[in-house]
């Protein structure tokens, strides 16, 4: 017969298995959150550049078709920022959400345990007051066996 707190370990497993689930998720949003940063990164990095360089060109002169493809690229890019920075934002909700998932499953993980613990201890004592309890009546039965 199987004692209580090994009856515990197949709700431990789905605990400990949901846990390294949302861990997994979390880590990959927190990935996808990361690569998004970099990428606003380059993108910022690269509208400075071109900015850079349209301000060097237009000191030196340029054609009003050349003014116009400059500006209509750099209007490009402030879209493409503002729409990796709404990524973020939404990657960055997905992560917080995440965590809190991954908390929730750690907690239930970790209560579970804990609570297997206890059981454990509880049959560890009572199996020790078990023995104690035989020992003496195997001592007392002893000491009755000898005075008769």
């Amino acid at each position: 017969m199987k004692s209580n707190s090994q009856r515990i370990d197949p709700v431990k497993r789905v605990a400990q298995q949901r846990e390294q689930n949302a861990a997994e998720t979390l880590s990959k949003v927190q990935a996808s959150y990361g690569q998004a940063q970099a990428k606003l990164h380059e993108l910022v990095q690269y509208r400075t550049d071109y900015l850079a360089e349209f301000q060097y060109r237009a000191k030196k002169g340029m054609s009003g078709s050349q003014l116009q493809h400059y500006k209509s690229f750099l209007l490009q890019l402030e879209k493409a920022i503002e729409t990796q920075q709404r990524q973020i934002e939404l990657l960055q909700g997905q992560v917080s959400q995440q965590r809190k998932e991954w908390q929730s499953r750690n907690q239930r993980s970790q209560a579970v345990d804990k609570y297997q613990q206890k059981l454990k201890q509880k049959e560890i004592a009572d199996r020790d007051r078990k023995e104690a309890r035989r020992l003496e009546d195997d001592l007392n039965n002893l000491n009755n066996s000898v005075k008769q």
